[in-house]
């Protein structure tokens, strides 16, 4: 028995803390419709006070005018009603009118602010929590910048990019290590089949026919493009002293990205230069078809962009 209501607890304590843990999850989305929710409620509420506020209204100058007719009418002397007692009486109806219209827009008033203060708490969160995702975001980006560095270090700028973009090296890879002895990759490079890997960086994408409208099925025309287009982003780098790989994207008619949101370039805080890997050679594959009357011409160009890294903190 002392068992049963023993696990009986731990259940019960289980689920309690797994609904909190889903209420904090959820507590922006909450707070969101709490706060639209509170504010047409409170909206329709007013609406209705209004009518009864106009009635009011009405009734507060009809008792004003029969006060007066009343003072206009009585014998000057004698009377014990006077302007004095007119004007304590108006005052004391504007009060009485103020507290009914308190009594009426009260209630609209307080939800009116409790949706306010829940929609700034909404907004409140999901700043922290995107304060808190761009610095995970930047901490794995200098980590990731690191590792490659070494790799550069260790075994040469070479094997970087061969472990990085997944491909063969024409005439094989020649790596040496720190002391100049070489280092064989033979079955290493027998196993990689030479062909582009679908994401070679987490930023890269391909610039490809029936996908792209801008893309040509002209070699030239479509290296043409791509080099003045990094020439406008370099511009635009140098004019604004910063840019977003979504605005690069958008130029190069790419759909934007979550990440492209928050990384890019900032002049003094990398390469102060934007590049697309253009004349990267492992960057194109050929299509696999007859020669159309203007030349063989490419299925895939990927871009590739050296970003400095997230941005979003330091523009």
């Amino acid at each position: 028995m002392n068992n049963l209501i023993q696990n009986l607890k731990s259940i019960t304590m289980f689920n309690g803390s797994r609904g909190m843990l889903l209420l904090r999850k959820n507590s922006p989305e909450i707070l969101l419709a709490l706060g639209i929710g509170g504010g047409i409620t409170a909206t329709v509420l007013a609406c209705k006070a209004t009518i009864d506020a106009v009635k009011k209204k009405e009734e507060l100058e009809d008792n004003f005018q029969l006060m007066r007719e009343y003072l206009d009418s009585v014998d000057d002397f004698g009377s014990a009603y006077t302007q004095e007692h007119y004007d304590q009486n108006r005052n004391q109806l504007i009060l009485l009118f103020l507290l009914d219209m308190a009594k009426l827009y009260g209630p609209a008033v307080i939800l009116g602010a409790l949706s306010v203060g829940a929609l700034v708490g909404s907004n409140r969160i999901l700043n922290s929590r995107n304060v808190a995702a761009i610095t995970a975001f930047k901490a794995m980006s200098e980590a990731y910048s690191v590792y490659r560095k070494r790799v550069k270090e260790e075994l040469g700028e070479e094997m970087d990019n061969y472990l990085y973009y997944g491909k063969k090296v024409p005439g094989g890879l020649k790596v040496t290590d720190q002391k100049g002895k070489s280092i064989k990759f033979d079955e290493l490079e027998a196993d990689l089949d030479g062909e582009l890997s679908d994401v070679p960086s987490m930023y890269a994408r391909y610039f490809e026919d029936d996908v792209n409208v801008y893309f040509r099925r002209n070699d030239s025309m479509n290296h043409f493009f791509l080099i003045n287009q990094q020439a406008a982003a370099n511009d635009l780098l140098k004019i604004r002293g910063h840019l977003f790989l979504n605005e690069v994207y958008d130029m190069l008619g790419l759909p934007r990205t979550r990440e492209g949101a928050v990384v890019g370039w900032v002049l003094g805080n990398g390469d102060d230069v934007i590049s697309f890997d253009i004349e990267n050679p492992y960057n194109t594959v050929a299509l696999d078809h007859a020669p159309q009357e203007n030349g063989r011409y490419l299925k895939k160009w990927l871009v590739d962009f050296n970003v400095d890294g997230v941005i979003y903190n330091i523009i």
